[in-house]
C-alpha cells in the first residue's frame, strides 16, 4: 500500500479553477472525474523500465511528476498477458515477402520463410511493462533478464549498413550505462572478461582468429515490479495513475510544444493532463502509435513532418548456424567460461563475437554466438545428409501441417483439412526439417542447456559426453525504410486507430548474417576448437526466431530532422517539450537486447529534464 501523502494537482474546467488534494500516491484513472484537467511539471507516459528509471531520477525534486500507466498492477491482472491490448491495442501485420531474391552468393536465399510476431505478442500493459514477461531464471524463485551494452561500432556510421550512425559515440553513453546498471541491480558495471575469470574458468584465447569474448550480466525483474512500487511509495512529488491510456497529444498551432495529453479509461471517462514536459516511455510500438494518432497540428502525426514516424522497424533475430564438432573431448572444459554462472555474487555469461576488424574487413552485420553442449546421438542430422541444399524450414507445408494437427486434435475434419494434408504431403521434406529443428534434434536432458539457462559446466567430469555444441546467434538487422508501423483500419475500444506492421528480412540482412556465420566457422577452426558444420537454408541463415521481441528504430534519432524523428537529446524535432524514452529512437540495434541502452537513454533524458526544470 502506498504511503498516504498530500499532493496538489491543479484542476481546470471551462468555468472555474479549483485545487484538488489527492491523499494517495497511487490512484486509478477511472476515479478521476470526467473532464478534469490535471496540471503537472512532468508527465511520464508508461510505467515500464524506462518510465520507472526516469521517475526514480526525478524522485525528491521540487517538481510534480505524473507517472501514467495504461494497465494495472500485476497482482490486479494475475495470470493475464496484455489483456487490454488484446481488447483494443491489437494490430494487424502485413508481410511483404518475395519468395526468393538473387544475391551475390553461391546460392539463392529465401526471404519469405520467416514471419514477424503480431504487435499484441510484444506488449504488456501493466505496471512494470515487459519486465512482467522476463523468463530467465535469476534465482530459483525469481526471474530476470540479460544485460549488455551496444558495441562501439554499433554507434558508428558504416558504409555497408544503410542509415547507420548515432549522433554520439559509446563513450558518451558509458556514464549513463553505469547508472543504468546500478538501477537495474545487474551487478558491477564491468564487462572486461578478465574480471570474471577464475583459475578453472578463463576466456578462450581467440587471438588472431577474428573473434573475441563478450560478457553479459543478468538482473532481476523485481527491480521494476515490487521494488519499484515500494520506492514510489516514498516519493512525495510523484503521482502514479494506473488504468489510464494516453490516446492523443494536443499541441500548439505550430506543434512547437505539447499542451495537453488526452487520457481515456475503460470506465468510459476522459480527462487531460497539462504538463510542462512530456516523456513518452511506453515502448516502441505504443510510442509510435501515439505520435501517429496525435494529428491536431499535423494530419500525418506529431513529429511526422518528414514521413519518418513508424519507419525503420528493426528487431533482433535468433539464427542457428549448425553444430560445432569439437576437435578433442577436452575442448569443452576450456569453454566453461561461456556457460551461465555466478562469480562473486553476480550472475554472468559470456559469448563469442566477431571483432570490429573482422566486421569492417568483411562488411558483416554484428552478431554474437551462444553455445550449448549436445550428445553424440544428437550430433548428426540425417536430413542434411540426404538433402544438403536444405529446404526451407518454415514453408507453406510447415504451416499446413501445424494447422492440420490443431484441427485433428480438435476433431475437426473438412475440405480445409484435406487441402492442408495435400500441401503438407507435397512439402514433406520441409515438414521433417521443421520437426528436427523445432527441438534441435536434442534430448529432453540436453534441452535444459539452452539459451541462458546454463548449468552444463557444473559437473566437469561429465563434459566428455558432449562431442558437439549447438551454436545459436543473436543478430543485427539493417534499418530499412519499408519496414514500418503504420495506422491500419478501424479503431480500438478507446477510439485509437489500430496499427499495421510491415516487416521482412532484406538481402542486406541475409548477406550480412550469412557472411558472419562463415566468419565464425573460420574462427572456431583457427582457434582449434573444432569444425562448425554450417546448416543453411539454400545459402540463407537458418532463422529460428524472426523476432526476440526487441522492436526498435521507428522514431529514430538523428540531428537532421529529415533523417530522424528525435534529436540527439531524444527530443521530438520541432516539439521542444516532448521526449521519447524507448528503443524506437535507436538508429541501429546491434545484437544486444535493448533494455540496458533504453535505461541509459532514459536516465540521460532525466538529466536533461532536471536541467530544464532547474532553470
Amino acid at each position: 500500500m502506498f504511503t498516504s501523502r498530500t499532493i496538489r494537482l491543479t484542476s481546470y474546467s471551462m468555468f472555474h479553477e479549483i485545487y484538488c488534494y489527492i491523499y494517495f500516491m497511487k490512484f486509478r484513472g477511472p476515479t478521476i472525474p470526467d473532464g478534469e484537467i490535471l496540471k503537472t511539471d512532468v508527465c511520464i507516459i508508461g510505467a515500464g523500465p524506462a518510465g520507472l528509471a526516469i521517475a526514480a531520477e526525478l524522485q525528491g525534486w521540487p517538481h510534480q511528476v505524473v507517472l501514467l500507466e495504461s494497465g494495472a498492477f500485476p497482482a490486479d491482472t494475475a495470470g493475464m498477458r496484455d489483456e487490454t491490448s488484446a481488447a483494443f491495442g491489437h494490430g494487424r501485420d502485413a508481410w511483404n515477402f518475395d519468395d526468393f531474391q538473387q544475391l551475390n552468393l553461391d546460392d539463392r536465399m529465401p526471404t519469405g520463410d520467416v514471419s514477424y510476431p503480431s504487435a499484441v505478442q510484444t506488449r504488456i500493459r501493466r505496471f512494470g511493462g515487459t519486465s512482467n514477461s522476463w523468463s530467465i531464471r535469476f534465482t530459483p524463485s525469481e526471474t530476470g533478464i540479460r544485460y549488455t551494452t551496444l558495441d562501439p561500432i554499433d554507434f558508428e556510421k558504416r558504409d555497408w549498413v544503410p542509415h547507420s550512425g548515432w549522433p554520439f559515440t559509446k563513450s558518451h553513453l558509458d556514464p549513463y550505462y553505469a547508472r543504468a546498471h546500478a538501477f537495474a541491480g545487474a551487478g558491477p558495471y564491468d564487462y572486461a572478461p578478465e574480471t570474471w575469470s577464475t583459475p578453472k574458468c578463463e576466456p578462450y584465447p581467440f587471438e588472431t582468429t577474428g573473434m573475441e569474448t563478450r560478457i553479459f550480466h543478468f538482473g532481476p525483474s523485481r527491480t521494476f515490479l515490487a521494488a519499484a512500487k515500494a520506492k514510489l511509495a516514498g516519493a512525495p512529488n510523484i503521482t502514479l495513475i494506473t488504468e489510464a491510456t494516453a490516446t492523443e497529444l494536443l499541441t500548439s498551432s505550430n506543434c512547437a510544444a505539447v499542451t495537453d495529453i488526452c487520457i481515456k479509461t475503460f470506465a468510459g471517462t476522459a480527462f487531460r493532463i497539462r504538463p510542462k514536459i512530456v516523456i513518452i516511455a511506453s515502448g516502441t510500438i505504443e510510442a509510435t502509435r501515439l505520435l501517429l494518432c496525435s494529428r491536431q497540428g499535423n494530419p500525418a502525426g506529431l513529429g511526422n513532418q518528414n514521413d519518418l514516424v513508424g519507419r525503420f522497424l528493426m528487431d533482433h533475430q535468433a539464427v542457428r548456424s549448425g553444430l560445432l564438432r569439437l576437435a578433442h573431448p577436452d575442448k569443452l572444459a576450456k569453454l566453461m567460461f561461456y556457460d551461465t554462472r555466478r562469480v562473486d555474487g553476480a550472475l554472468i555469461t559470456a559469448k563469442s563475437v566477431l571483432t570490429e576488424e573482422t566486421l569492417r574487413e568483411k562488411k558483416l552485420l554484428n552478431t554474437c554466438a551462444a553455445i550449448f553442449p549436445r550428445r553424440s546421438g544428437e550430433s548428426t542430422n540425417p536430413l542434411r545428409k540426404l538433402f544438403p541444399r536444405g529446404p526451407r524450414h518454415n514453408s507453406p507445408a510447415v504451416g499446413a501441417s501445424v494447422a492440420l494437427l490443431r484441427a485433428l486434435r480438435a476433431r475437426k475434419i473438412g475440405p480445409a483439412q484435406i487441402r492442408q494434408a495435400a500441401v503438407a504431403a507435397l512439402g514433406i521434406v520441409d515438414v521433417l526439417y521443421y520437426r528436427w529443428r523445432k527441438d534441435y534434434g536434442m534430448s529432453a536432458q540436453d534441452a535444459a542447456y539452452h539459451l541462458d539457462s546454463g548449468g552444463w559446466s557444473v559437473n566437469e567430469s561429465d563434459l566428455t559426453q558432449f562431442p558437439s555444441l549447438e551454436v545459436l546467434h543473436l543478430t543485427e538487422q539493417v534499418p530499412d525504410r519499408d519496414n514500418r508501423i503504420t495506422l491500419g483500419m478501424g479503431n480500438d475500444a478507446l477510439g485509437m486507430t489500430r496499427i499495421c506492421q510491415h516487416w521482412c528480412l532484406t538481402d542486406t540482412d541475409l548477406r550480412g548474417v550469412a557472411g558472419a556465420l562463415h566468419a565464425y566457422k573460420a574462427g572456431f577452426a583457427k582457434a582449434g576448437i573444432g569444425d562448425l558444420d554450417l546448416e543453411l537454408n539454400q545459402g540463407a541463415p537458418q532463422v529460428v526466431y524472426a523476432s526476440l521481441h526487441h522492436p526498435m528504430g521507428t522514431t529514430r534519432m538523428h540531428d537532421d530532422p529529415k533523417q530522424g524523428v528525435v534529436d540527439a537529446r531524444c527530443r521530438v524535432h520541432g516539439t521542444e517539450n516532448c521526449y521519447i524514452a524507448a528503443a524506437s529512437v535507436f538508429p541501429t540495434g546491434g545484437y544486444a537486447n535493448a533494455t540496458l541502452t533504453v535505461l541509459a537513454l532514459a536516465i540521460r533524458i532525466a538529466d536533461d529534464v532536471k536541467a530544464q526544470l532547474k532553470h
